[in-house]
């Protein structure tokens, strides 16, 4: 790992290459959590892979990297927890979404030159971020992968997902997800087509996860768009 645009980052690059992908981890994960997908998504590296590691530290062992890209307000998660109901996203801004994106696009500056093309996604907290990211990226972004993700302040996002009109997305979420909502998912994936997105929502029945099946349909989207 190293440090590239003042995140710490994996790195498989291929320098004939202009496509790059940027995949972001979950709360509480890291850069590895979703580079072990990278073998089965382009085990020859036809292609630039990045896999930045979350900045905030949530207390780190020598054995375990725990990170994440902004806080999450647990007190209004048990509060909805103990309600027996998700929390609703769509008319929240987290504190230090604001300050992830910043340091994410002073990373993608530092990695993309002219002509260079951008597929970006990532999982739960990753989706949101990479979500939030898209259309400040708009001009070099040929995909959008959101898997597990969530609708985050709805009203900051209509008026500027009009940049994102045709860009194609990918979108999978668990029937029993226990931590982000299903329908609230559905919402997503309403709100990506209402915008002008072209792509698809893929259900499975599990939770907070990535199956084989989401994984072979990301891989196939990747080659398709890259």
């Amino acid at each position: 790992m190293k440090n590239v645009g003042g995140l710490d980052v994996i790195q498989d690059l291929n320098s004939d290459s202009k496509s790059h992908i940027v995949i972001l981890h979950g709360y509480g994960a890291n850069a590895n959590d979703l580079y072990s997908l990278k073998q089965f998504f382009d085990p020859n590296t036809k292609y630039n892979w990045h896999f930045p590691n979350g900045f905030l530290d949530l207390g780190s062992t020598p054995m375990f990297e725990s990170k994440a890209w902004f806080p999450i307000d647990i007190e209004a998660y048990e509060k909805a927890q103990a309600e027996g109901r998700h929390r609703d996203l769509a008319s929240v801004r987290p504190n230090g979404l604001n300050e992830a994106r910043d340091r994410l696009l002073k990373f993608l500056k530092e990695i993309l030159n002219d002509g260079d093309q951008l597929i970006l996604g990532g999982f739960s907290q990753g989706a949101m971020l990479s979500t939030e990211l898209s259309f400040q990226v708009a001009p070099v972004l040929k995909g959008l992968i959101v898997l597990s993700g969530a609708l985050l302040d709805e009203k900051f996002w209509v008026p500027n997902f009009s940049k994102l009109k045709g860009i194609p997305f990918i979108q999978s979420h668990g029937e029993v997800d226990p931590v982000l909502s299903f329908d609230e998912a559905k919402r997503l994936s309403e709100f990506f087509k209402e915008q002008g997105l072209e792509g698809e929502f893929l259900d499975f029945k599990g939770g907070h996860e990535i199956p084989m099946y989401i994984a072979a349909k990301t891989k196939e989207f990747i080659e398709k768009h890259a």
